[in-house]
């Protein structure tokens, strides 16, 4: 019975983390205009943090209650926002499919189309179309490694 009971307790333990998901990908986001931004992107199951490298614009970090966006020119000033195009909330809704991502994803009335990476194992690209925003979000070097949990803080913002 107790060999039962510690077989069917990691069975459970791990079918359950068996597709936790936890990477660190750049990225890059092209707009309609041939506008880009850069960045890295971490997801550790549901915290996401989004940071753009310029130093003039800010870091999104979704902590899976509330989303934050921290001054990269001074990360001691951090606010709650809104967000406005569900672009967090696409990439949180999308990656929580791994390793099973669909073609098409529909948010509102938002369209999201996935292209995997040559090995399957990570989204190559997201184009995101609806009257408010087209923009292409391209995920390159992505490796599947231990996220540190200290990234996903605002509060005691850590430099990546």
């Amino acid at each position: 019975m107790k060999k039962k009971f510690i077989l069917l307790f990691f069975i459970l333990f791990f079918s359950h983390n068996i597709f936790a998901l936890e990477v660190t990908c750049q990225f890059e986001e092209v707009y309609m205009d041939g506008s880009n931004q850069q960045g890295i992107f971490f997801l550790d199951n549901n915290k996401l943090r989004y940071q753009y490298n310029s130093p003039q614009l800010y870091t999104l970090i979704y902590d899976n209650f509330e989303l934050h966006a921290v001054q990269n020119n001074n990360t001691n000033i951090h606010q709650l926002v809104i967000d406005q195009f569900n672009i967090v909330k696409s990439l949180k809704d999308i990656s929580s499919d791994y390793p099973n991502f669909k073609k098409n994803y529909k948010f509102s009335n938002q369209k999201v189309i996935v292209e995997i990476n040559e090995n399957r194992n990570f989204i190559k690209r997201l184009v995101f179309k609806s009257e408010q925003i087209n923009l292409s979000i391209y995920f390159q070097d992505c490796q599947f490694t231990k996220v540190n949990p200290k990234l996903f803080s605002y509060k005691n913002f850590i430099n990546y």
